[in-house]
């Protein structure tokens, strides 16, 4: 019974951390990219 929750927890926590990094990897891609096309000249 353990050794299944367990899996079952590997597996969530492994889909968990690679949804979080994609969304970091998406804001910062976004946030940099409008920070360098919609800035105002000097």
């Amino acid at each position: 019974m353990s050794f299944q929750t367990d899996e079952h927890a590997k597996a969530y926590w492994k889909e968990n951390l690679r949804l979080l990094v994609t969304l970091l990897v998406i804001w910062f891609a976004v946030s940099f990219g409008f920070g360098i096309l919609l800035v105002e000249p000097l």
